[in-house]
């Protein structure tokens, strides 16, 4: 990271290496919009992993409970696999919402 950003100087968001300090204030700006825009990307990408990462654990723990309540009570399995998949929506759209806002 401090190859591709310079710090130290007071700046909120520093610009990348290779980027004359003694740009246009307009330049400068809009430099710094893409910088902070590709930190929000980053972080939205990671936010969405880690929401998968939890929601397909959930998922697999509400399946196995599934599979013994069925093997318990077989009248039952359409609505046992009908709350997993409700689980599976639920997660899917997280995910996806992660990722779609502006």
């Amino acid at each position: 990271m401090s190859e591709i950003i310079q710090g130290g100087r007071g700046d909120l968001v520093p610009l990348p290496v290779g980027v004359p300090r003694r740009l246009p204030r307009e330049a400068r700006e809009r430099i710094t919009d893409e910088v902070v825009e590709g930190y929000v990307s980053a972080a939205r990408a990671q936010a969405a992993g880690w929401v998968a990462s939890v929601g397909l654990n959930q998922i697999a723990m509400v399946a196995g409970l599934e599979a013994r309540q069925t093997a318990s009570d077989p009248m039952r399995a359409e609505l046992y696999a009908a709350i997993v998949d409700d689980m599976a929506l639920v997660v899917r759209q997280s995910v996806r919402r992660l990722g779609a806002r502006p």
